[in-house]
Protein backbone atom coordinates (compact mmCIF):
# COMPACT_ATOMS: atom_id res chain seq x y z
CA UNK A 1 0.00 0.00 0.00
CA UNK A 2 3.15 2.18 0.67
CA UNK A 3 3.94 1.85 -2.47
CA UNK A 4 0.21 2.49 -4.02
CA UNK A 5 0.56 6.07 -2.10
CA UNK A 6 3.89 7.30 -3.64
CA UNK A 7 2.51 6.04 -7.06
CA UNK A 8 -0.62 8.32 -6.04
CA UNK A 9 1.18 11.06 -5.07
CA UNK A 10 3.56 11.02 -8.34
CA UNK A 11 0.45 11.61 -9.97
CA UNK A 12 -0.72 14.87 -7.57
CA UNK A 13 2.70 15.97 -8.41
CA UNK A 14 2.83 15.89 -12.39
CA UNK A 15 1.80 19.11 -13.29
CA UNK A 16 1.03 17.44 -17.08
CA UNK A 17 -1.39 15.66 -15.55
CA UNK A 18 -3.75 18.81 -14.63
CA UNK A 19 -3.83 19.41 -18.08
CA UNK A 20 -6.80 17.00 -19.33
CA UNK A 21 -8.57 17.96 -16.08
CA UNK A 22 -8.62 21.78 -16.23
CA UNK A 23 -9.54 21.55 -20.14
CA UNK A 24 -12.17 19.03 -19.27
CA UNK A 25 -13.43 21.46 -16.60
CA UNK A 26 -13.48 24.24 -19.57
CA UNK A 27 -15.20 22.34 -22.01
CA UNK A 28 -17.97 21.93 -19.20
CA UNK A 29 -18.59 25.46 -18.58
CA UNK A 30 -18.28 26.17 -22.69
CA UNK A 31 -21.65 23.47 -22.63
CA UNK A 32 -22.94 24.87 -20.24
CA UNK A 33 -23.31 28.82 -21.62
CA UNK A 34 -23.81 27.52 -24.94
CA UNK A 35 -26.69 26.01 -23.43
CA UNK A 36 -27.77 29.08 -22.06
CA UNK A 37 -27.07 30.88 -25.04
CA UNK A 38 -28.81 28.17 -27.55
CA UNK A 39 -31.76 28.31 -25.62
CA UNK A 40 -32.24 32.29 -25.47
CA UNK A 41 -32.26 31.65 -29.55
CA UNK A 42 -34.13 28.62 -30.59
CA UNK A 43 -35.88 27.86 -27.06
CA UNK A 44 -39.56 27.60 -26.39
CA UNK A 45 -39.63 31.39 -25.21
CA UNK A 46 -37.79 32.90 -28.04
CA UNK A 47 -39.69 30.80 -30.36
CA UNK A 48 -42.74 32.20 -28.54
CA UNK A 49 -41.58 35.62 -29.05
CA UNK A 50 -40.87 34.76 -33.04
CA UNK A 51 -44.35 33.34 -33.52
CA UNK A 52 -46.34 35.91 -31.83
CA UNK A 53 -44.12 39.15 -33.97
CA UNK A 54 -45.32 36.65 -36.84
CA UNK A 55 -48.74 36.29 -35.97
CA UNK A 56 -49.39 40.33 -35.22
CA UNK A 57 -47.57 40.82 -39.14
CA UNK A 58 -49.76 38.36 -40.54
CA UNK A 59 -52.68 39.43 -38.43
CA UNK A 60 -52.31 42.93 -40.04
CA UNK A 61 -51.85 42.03 -43.62
CA UNK A 62 -55.02 39.73 -43.11
CA UNK A 63 -56.96 42.40 -42.04
CA UNK A 64 -55.46 44.41 -45.03
CA UNK A 65 -56.31 42.06 -47.77
CA UNK A 66 -60.18 41.65 -45.48
CA UNK A 67 -60.90 45.49 -46.56
CA UNK A 68 -60.01 45.12 -50.41
CA UNK A 69 -63.56 46.03 -52.49
CA UNK A 70 -62.02 42.97 -54.96
CA UNK A 71 -63.06 40.35 -52.48
CA UNK A 72 -65.33 37.56 -53.72
CA UNK A 73 -67.80 35.93 -50.49
CA UNK A 74 -65.90 32.73 -50.91
CA UNK A 75 -62.46 34.76 -50.18
CA UNK A 76 -63.95 36.97 -47.25
CA UNK A 77 -65.29 34.06 -45.69
CA UNK A 78 -61.91 32.55 -45.81
CA UNK A 79 -59.86 35.79 -44.74
CA UNK A 80 -61.98 36.23 -41.82
CA UNK A 81 -61.41 32.44 -40.86
CA UNK A 82 -57.85 32.96 -41.24
CA UNK A 83 -57.58 35.91 -39.37
CA UNK A 84 -59.90 34.33 -36.57
CA UNK A 85 -57.32 31.79 -36.40
CA UNK A 86 -53.97 34.14 -36.39
CA UNK A 87 -55.50 36.06 -33.21
CA UNK A 88 -56.43 33.05 -31.70
CA UNK A 89 -52.89 31.42 -32.00
CA UNK A 90 -51.64 34.91 -31.06
CA UNK A 91 -53.87 35.23 -27.86
CA UNK A 92 -52.57 31.89 -26.64
CA UNK A 93 -48.89 32.72 -27.00
CA UNK A 94 -49.46 35.90 -25.29
CA UNK A 95 -50.84 33.80 -22.54
CA UNK A 96 -48.05 32.08 -21.93
CA UNK A 97 -45.65 34.37 -22.06
CA UNK A 98 -47.63 36.05 -19.53
CA UNK A 99 -48.02 32.60 -17.43
CA UNK A 100 -44.69 31.65 -17.45
CA UNK A 101 -43.52 35.40 -16.40
CA UNK A 102 -45.65 34.95 -13.32
CA UNK A 103 -44.24 31.52 -12.76
CA UNK A 104 -48.09 30.10 -13.16
CA UNK A 105 -46.93 26.58 -14.87
CA UNK A 106 -50.04 24.85 -15.00
CA UNK A 107 -51.70 27.61 -16.72
CA UNK A 108 -48.73 27.51 -18.71
CA UNK A 109 -48.68 23.68 -19.71
CA UNK A 110 -52.32 23.86 -20.30
CA UNK A 111 -51.70 26.76 -23.15
CA UNK A 112 -49.21 24.52 -24.22
CA UNK A 113 -50.94 21.66 -24.70
CA UNK A 114 -53.83 23.36 -26.77
CA UNK A 115 -51.29 24.62 -29.08
CA UNK A 116 -50.04 21.44 -29.10
CA UNK A 117 -53.45 19.92 -29.86
CA UNK A 118 -54.06 22.44 -32.75
CA UNK A 119 -51.11 21.79 -34.01
CA UNK A 120 -51.80 17.66 -34.59
CA UNK A 121 -54.89 18.77 -36.02
CA UNK A 122 -54.11 20.65 -38.24
CA UNK A 123 -51.14 18.42 -39.33
CA UNK A 124 -53.48 15.45 -39.84
CA UNK A 125 -55.59 18.14 -41.56
CA UNK A 126 -52.87 18.20 -44.63
CA UNK A 127 -52.77 14.62 -45.18
CA UNK A 128 -48.40 14.90 -45.47
CA UNK A 129 -46.79 11.93 -44.10
CA UNK A 130 -43.78 13.68 -42.06
CA UNK A 131 -43.44 10.85 -39.49
CA UNK A 132 -40.66 13.31 -37.60
CA UNK A 133 -42.93 15.95 -37.64
CA UNK A 134 -45.43 13.33 -35.85
CA UNK A 135 -43.07 12.29 -33.37
CA UNK A 136 -41.86 15.47 -32.56
CA UNK A 137 -45.55 16.71 -32.00
CA UNK A 138 -46.24 13.41 -29.38
CA UNK A 139 -42.75 14.16 -27.60
CA UNK A 140 -43.60 17.69 -27.10
CA UNK A 141 -47.25 16.31 -25.58
CA UNK A 142 -45.87 14.03 -23.77
CA UNK A 143 -43.38 16.34 -22.09
CA UNK A 144 -45.76 19.20 -21.42
CA UNK A 145 -48.22 16.91 -19.52
CA UNK A 146 -45.30 15.28 -17.27
CA UNK A 147 -44.49 18.10 -15.97
CA UNK A 148 -47.63 19.53 -15.52
CA UNK A 149 -48.64 16.36 -13.55
CA UNK A 150 -45.47 16.96 -11.37
CA UNK A 151 -45.86 20.89 -11.55
CA UNK A 152 -42.45 21.56 -12.15
CA UNK A 153 -41.14 24.52 -13.92
CA UNK A 154 -40.40 24.57 -17.82
CA UNK A 155 -36.75 23.69 -18.42
CA UNK A 156 -35.83 22.96 -22.39
CA UNK A 157 -34.90 19.39 -22.79
CA UNK A 158 -32.42 19.94 -25.59
CA UNK A 159 -30.21 22.49 -23.54
CA UNK A 160 -31.06 22.14 -20.22
CA UNK A 161 -28.92 24.42 -17.83
CA UNK A 162 -30.22 23.61 -14.62
CA UNK A 163 -28.02 21.81 -11.75
CA UNK A 164 -29.54 18.27 -12.57
CA UNK A 165 -30.45 17.99 -15.73
CA UNK A 166 -27.23 19.61 -16.82
CA UNK A 167 -25.35 17.08 -15.11
CA UNK A 168 -27.49 14.63 -16.85
CA UNK A 169 -26.53 15.98 -19.95
CA UNK A 170 -22.92 16.17 -19.51
CA UNK A 171 -23.17 12.49 -18.52
CA UNK A 172 -24.84 11.49 -21.76
CA UNK A 173 -23.13 13.81 -24.32
CA UNK A 174 -19.81 15.37 -22.34
CA UNK A 175 -18.27 13.03 -19.84
CA UNK A 176 -18.03 10.10 -22.21
CA UNK A 177 -15.12 11.07 -24.37
CA UNK A 178 -13.33 13.82 -21.68
CA UNK A 179 -13.33 11.34 -19.04
CA UNK A 180 -11.68 8.17 -21.37
CA UNK A 181 -9.05 11.03 -23.14
CA UNK A 182 -7.99 12.28 -19.34
CA UNK A 183 -7.66 8.51 -18.28
CA UNK A 184 -6.07 7.25 -20.97
CA UNK A 185 -2.92 10.44 -21.39
CA UNK A 186 -2.40 10.25 -17.21
CA UNK A 187 -2.26 6.27 -17.04
CA UNK A 188 -0.64 5.71 -19.92
CA UNK A 189 2.57 8.06 -18.35
CA UNK A 190 2.30 6.37 -15.15
CA UNK A 191 1.81 2.98 -16.52
CA UNK A 192 4.58 3.33 -19.29
CA UNK A 193 7.39 4.69 -16.43
CA UNK A 194 7.32 1.56 -14.93
CA UNK A 195 9.14 0.54 -18.01
CA UNK A 196 13.13 1.23 -19.28
CA UNK A 197 14.31 -0.13 -22.39
CA UNK A 198 11.60 -2.86 -22.44
CA UNK A 199 12.68 -3.97 -18.66
CA UNK A 200 9.31 -4.06 -16.14
CA UNK A 201 11.22 -2.15 -12.90
CA UNK A 202 8.17 -2.89 -11.13
CA UNK A 203 9.32 -7.10 -11.06
CA UNK A 204 12.42 -6.45 -9.39
CA UNK A 205 10.05 -5.17 -6.13
CA UNK A 206 10.34 -7.32 -3.06
CA UNK A 207 6.70 -8.62 -4.05
CA UNK A 208 4.21 -11.02 -6.19
CA UNK A 209 3.60 -10.31 -10.11
CA UNK A 210 -0.29 -10.55 -8.64
CA UNK A 211 -0.05 -7.90 -6.12
CA UNK A 212 2.35 -5.84 -8.84
CA UNK A 213 -0.97 -6.13 -10.95
CA UNK A 214 -3.71 -5.46 -8.18
CA UNK A 215 -1.81 -2.27 -6.82
CA UNK A 216 -1.48 -0.93 -10.54
CA UNK A 217 -5.16 -1.59 -11.36
CA UNK A 218 -6.37 -0.40 -8.13
CA UNK A 219 -4.40 2.66 -9.13
CA UNK A 220 -5.71 3.06 -12.53
CA UNK A 221 -9.43 2.81 -11.12
CA UNK A 222 -8.99 5.18 -8.52
CA UNK A 223 -7.79 7.22 -10.86
CA UNK A 224 -10.71 6.84 -13.10
CA UNK A 225 -13.25 7.29 -10.85
CA UNK A 226 -12.04 10.50 -9.04
CA UNK A 227 -11.91 11.85 -12.75
CA UNK A 228 -15.28 10.84 -13.38
CA UNK A 229 -17.21 11.97 -10.50
CA UNK A 230 -14.98 15.08 -10.01
CA UNK A 231 -16.34 16.06 -13.76
CA UNK A 232 -19.69 14.78 -13.14
CA UNK A 233 -20.15 17.19 -9.90
CA UNK A 234 -18.37 19.67 -11.16
CA UNK A 235 -20.90 19.97 -13.72
CA UNK A 236 -23.70 19.50 -11.39
CA UNK A 237 -22.57 22.36 -9.00
CA UNK A 238 -21.39 25.23 -11.47
CA UNK A 239 -24.59 24.84 -13.30
CA UNK A 240 -26.43 24.45 -10.00
CA UNK A 241 -24.76 28.08 -8.49
CA UNK A 242 -24.82 29.80 -11.73
CA UNK A 243 -28.48 28.82 -12.95
CA UNK A 244 -30.20 27.20 -10.05
CA UNK A 245 -29.86 23.21 -9.14
CA UNK A 246 -33.91 22.39 -10.74
CA UNK A 247 -35.48 19.34 -9.80
CA UNK A 248 -34.09 15.85 -9.13
CA UNK A 249 -36.29 13.96 -10.67
CA UNK A 250 -36.74 16.11 -14.04
CA UNK A 251 -38.19 14.02 -16.99
CA UNK A 252 -35.89 12.63 -19.25
CA UNK A 253 -36.89 10.92 -22.94
CA UNK A 254 -36.97 7.50 -23.03
CA UNK A 255 -37.71 4.64 -25.41
CA UNK A 256 -38.95 1.31 -25.74
CA UNK A 257 -37.79 -0.23 -28.59
CA UNK A 258 -40.26 -3.65 -28.47
CA UNK A 259 -43.07 -1.44 -28.16
CA UNK A 260 -41.40 1.05 -30.39
CA UNK A 261 -42.29 4.20 -28.54
CA UNK A 262 -40.96 6.97 -26.68
CA UNK A 263 -42.08 8.06 -23.36
CA UNK A 264 -41.10 10.42 -20.47
CA UNK A 265 -39.06 9.37 -17.03
CA UNK A 266 -37.88 11.04 -13.80
CA UNK A 267 -34.23 11.22 -13.71
CA UNK A 268 -34.01 9.94 -10.39
CA UNK A 269 -34.61 6.33 -11.78
CA UNK A 270 -31.35 6.07 -14.43
CA UNK A 271 -28.87 7.85 -12.07
CA UNK A 272 -27.44 4.61 -10.25
CA UNK A 273 -28.00 2.23 -13.00
CA UNK A 274 -26.39 4.84 -15.60
CA UNK A 275 -23.66 5.65 -13.53
CA UNK A 276 -23.23 2.05 -13.02
CA UNK A 277 -22.91 1.16 -16.32
CA UNK A 278 -20.33 3.76 -16.75
CA UNK A 279 -17.84 3.00 -14.35
CA UNK A 280 -18.08 -0.84 -15.17
CA UNK A 281 -17.50 0.36 -18.38
CA UNK A 282 -14.63 2.74 -17.60
CA UNK A 283 -12.84 0.11 -15.75
CA UNK A 284 -12.75 -1.97 -18.81
CA UNK A 285 -10.66 1.26 -20.38
CA UNK A 286 -8.64 1.03 -17.63
CA UNK A 287 -7.61 -2.66 -18.14
CA UNK A 288 -7.14 -2.36 -22.13
CA UNK A 289 -4.91 0.46 -21.01
CA UNK A 290 -2.75 -1.37 -18.69
CA UNK A 291 -2.56 -4.27 -21.22
CA UNK A 292 -1.71 -2.15 -24.04
CA UNK A 293 1.05 -0.24 -22.45
CA UNK A 294 2.47 -3.98 -20.49
CA UNK A 295 2.84 -5.27 -23.98
CA UNK A 296 4.15 -2.30 -26.19
CA UNK A 297 5.98 -0.54 -23.13
CA UNK A 298 6.17 2.93 -25.27
CA UNK A 299 4.40 5.37 -23.96
CA UNK A 300 3.48 7.03 -27.66
CA UNK A 301 2.32 3.97 -29.26
CA UNK A 302 0.15 2.67 -26.00
CA UNK A 303 -1.51 6.27 -25.94
CA UNK A 304 -2.18 6.55 -30.18
CA UNK A 305 -3.36 2.44 -30.02
CA UNK A 306 -4.99 3.49 -26.81
CA UNK A 307 -7.55 6.23 -28.03
CA UNK A 308 -8.03 4.09 -31.24
CA UNK A 309 -9.66 0.84 -29.64
CA UNK A 310 -11.45 3.10 -27.51
CA UNK A 311 -12.33 6.34 -29.06
CA UNK A 312 -12.83 5.51 -32.19
CA UNK A 313 -15.75 2.51 -31.85
CA UNK A 314 -17.07 4.93 -29.82
CA UNK A 315 -17.93 7.29 -32.58
CA UNK A 316 -17.97 5.09 -35.38
CA UNK A 317 -20.92 3.08 -34.42
CA UNK A 318 -22.98 6.08 -35.46
CA UNK A 319 -21.61 5.91 -38.75
CA UNK A 320 -20.45 2.89 -39.91
CA UNK A 321 -23.57 0.67 -40.41
CA UNK A 322 -21.63 -3.17 -39.54
CA UNK A 323 -20.58 -1.53 -36.08
CA UNK A 324 -24.08 -0.41 -35.33
CA UNK A 325 -25.21 -3.97 -36.05
CA UNK A 326 -22.70 -5.49 -33.45
CA UNK A 327 -22.86 -2.28 -31.35
CA UNK A 328 -23.90 -4.16 -28.42
CA UNK A 329 -21.01 -6.18 -28.09
CA UNK A 330 -18.73 -3.81 -28.19
CA UNK A 331 -17.76 -2.32 -24.57
CA UNK A 332 -16.80 0.93 -25.45
CA UNK A 333 -20.60 1.66 -26.37
CA UNK A 334 -21.55 1.22 -22.74
CA UNK A 335 -19.56 5.09 -21.98
CA UNK A 336 -22.53 6.55 -23.27
CA UNK A 337 -24.32 4.63 -20.23
CA UNK A 338 -27.63 7.41 -19.71
CA UNK A 339 -28.11 7.12 -23.50
CA UNK A 340 -28.08 3.03 -23.58
CA UNK A 341 -29.99 2.89 -20.41
CA UNK A 342 -32.87 4.84 -21.31
CA UNK A 343 -32.93 3.65 -24.77
CA UNK A 344 -32.03 6.37 -27.09
CA UNK A 345 -28.60 4.69 -28.19
CA UNK A 346 -31.09 1.55 -29.24
CA UNK A 347 -33.11 3.95 -30.91
CA UNK A 348 -30.35 5.75 -32.73
CA UNK A 349 -28.90 2.64 -33.73
CA UNK A 350 -31.68 0.69 -34.98
CA UNK A 351 -30.49 -1.87 -32.82
CA UNK A 352 -32.67 -3.48 -29.87
CA UNK A 353 -30.10 -5.13 -27.80
CA UNK A 354 -28.23 -2.08 -26.65
CA UNK A 355 -29.65 -1.88 -23.17
CA UNK A 356 -29.22 -2.03 -19.62
CA UNK A 357 -29.23 -5.51 -18.83
CA UNK A 358 -26.81 -6.49 -22.07
CA UNK A 359 -24.55 -3.58 -20.86
CA UNK A 360 -24.47 -5.46 -17.55
CA UNK A 361 -23.65 -8.93 -18.78
CA UNK A 362 -20.55 -7.63 -21.34
CA UNK A 363 -19.14 -5.49 -19.21
CA UNK A 364 -18.94 -7.96 -16.30
CA UNK A 365 -17.76 -10.74 -19.36
CA UNK A 366 -15.64 -8.53 -20.61
CA UNK A 367 -13.40 -7.44 -17.59
CA UNK A 368 -12.49 -10.74 -17.27
CA UNK A 369 -11.36 -11.45 -19.93
CA UNK A 370 -9.38 -8.45 -20.31
CA UNK A 371 -8.06 -9.68 -15.95
CA UNK A 372 -7.29 -12.82 -17.46
CA UNK A 373 -5.53 -11.16 -20.52
CA UNK A 374 -3.30 -9.43 -18.38
CA UNK A 375 -2.72 -12.18 -15.74
CA UNK A 376 -1.70 -14.70 -18.75
CA UNK A 377 0.35 -11.50 -20.51
CA UNK A 378 2.23 -10.94 -17.32
CA UNK A 379 3.10 -14.84 -16.25
CA UNK A 380 3.32 -16.45 -19.38
CA UNK A 381 4.76 -14.00 -22.29
CA UNK A 382 5.91 -11.02 -20.71
CA UNK A 383 8.22 -12.13 -17.56
CA UNK A 384 9.99 -8.72 -17.17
Amino acid sequence: MAYFKFQLKGILKNKFNYVPVILGLVLILVCLFSNASNYDKTGLRANLMTSIKENKEMSIKQTEELKKDSNTEGEINNLRNDLESTKKRLKQEEDVISYMNSENWQSTYERLLKINAEDKEMFESSKEDYHDVEQAIKKEKMYYQYLKIQDMPYQDPDFPTKGFTFMMWCLSHVLPLIVVISVIYILTHVYSKKFYEQINKSSLFPYSKMKNISQNLLLGIVVGSSLFFIFLFFSLVVSGLIFGFGSSDFPILMYNFSKEEFYYQGLQTLYLPSVTLFLLALVFCILLVYWLNYVLRNQLTALFISLILIVSPMLLIYVIQPMSKIAHLLPTTYLSSLRSTSGMLSSSLNNAQVNLGMGLQIMVISCILMLGLIVGTQFKIKKY
